[in-house]
């Protein structure tokens, strides 16, 4: 048989292979259209898991670097019977928030208060003590409370003025209030605020029950303290009534618990303030004076000291700020504007 290759076959010929073409050009165009917008969802997708998996590991996985200064607050002796008393009763209807009405704005905006009880919080006990000889109604911690204290000393010369009884119902009241009593033993109380971890411990030269200020013992607990802290501060009750400057015996224990690892002393008992000193990397406040006492005899015994101790959560004081403190006739204490101590 004898093939013929006419005009309509060419035409077929010349169509199919025109087809065949547009067809590839078509599933080329097309799948190089879908495939490149696929893989640059990928991409995305990818991109975003990448971003969101950075958030979460910043956020939830590695620490936060940021530190965070928190405002450590002292002040120095506090004493809520005889004189000041007969002011609430007469004045402040019994209710010792009185006694703090124009100080608590300011000692409320501090993130850690401390400051010292100058004797036993009871409605028991015998008085065992002299003829300055203190026991405060069991009223007083309302007025503590309301001022933000977070702990007291309670190692000074008067916490054992109404015996044993009184003195345990003081440490019972305290805590019942929130309020940490330091210095009824040598171990640290351990404050974690902001990040930052501080050991509190207190002592005094003087017989009491509290924690008495033997070389030995704040030598070692300072010590221990400082295993267990990032921060550290003794509060001494030391030194001579109404002194201007410290005592040498005051200058050894301040030092001794530098040298143990503290790195902030604080004192009170003198009742006027005293000098202040930096020793290697500690800071050593000799005595903050009174902040609430009915010593009207004498302008320095009515005035006082709120130190404000500005430490970064690693531990590092960043500020140091001194305020002055006047009692005013009815025994309040009133916070005068801050100074900066930092470099003196």
């Amino acid at each position: 048989m004898e093939w013929k290759f006419d005009s309509t076959g060419f035409k077929f010929v010349v169509k199919f292979i025109g087809q065949l073409v547009l067809l590839y050009f078509l599933t080329s165009f097309l799948s190089n259209f879908v495939f490149s917008n696929i893989y640059e969802n990928r991409e995305y997708v990818s991109e975003n898991r990448r971003e969101n998996l950075a958030a979460v590991i910043s956020q939830e996985i590695l620490p936060d670097k940021k530190q965070q200064t928190v405002v450590l607050g002292f002040v120095g002796d506090i004493m809520l019977d005889r004189g000041v008393e007969d002011v609430v009763l007469s004045n402040g209807g019994g209710d010792f928030k009185f006694v703090f009405n124009r100080a608590e704005e300011e000692l409320n905006s501090i993130d850690l208060l401390i400051g010292n009880l100058e004797g036993p919080i009871s409605s028991r006990g015998k008085n065992v003590g002299s003829a300055y000889s203190f026991r405060m109604d069991t009223r007083v911690v309302g007025g503590l409370k309301f001022a933000g204290f977070d702990a007291m000393s309670v190692a000074n010369n008067h916490s054992g003025d109404w015996g044993k009884e009184a003195f345990s119902d003081t440490l019972s009241i305290l805590r019942e209030a929130n309020i940490i009593p330091v210095g009824a033993t040598t171990s640290p109380e351990i404050f974690e605020v902001k990040g930052l971890k501080l050991g509190l411990l207190a002592f005094s030269d003087f017989p009491g029950l509290g924690i008495r200020a033997d070389d030995e013992v704040v030598e070692k607990s300072v010590s221990e303290a400082r295993g267990a802290a990032d921060f550290v501060v003794a509060y001494f009750h030391f030194g001579d009534e109404y002194q201007k400057e410290p005592s040498l015996r005051q200058i050894k224990l301040a030092k001794i618990a530098i040298d143990a690892g503290a790195r902030l002393v604080v004192g009170s008992h003198p009742h006027v303030t005293q000098g202040m000193e930096k020793y290697k990397e500690g800071y050593i406040f000799y005595s903050l004076g009174n902040f609430v006492f009915d010593q009207y005899f004498s302008d320095e015994t009515m005035r006082g000291w709120l130190l404000k101790v500005s430490v970064e959560s690693n531990g590092e004081v960043s500020d140091l700020e001194l305020c002055d403190v006047f009692i005013n006739s009815l025994f309040q204490p009133v916070i005068l504007p801050c100074q900066s101590v930092l470099n003196f």
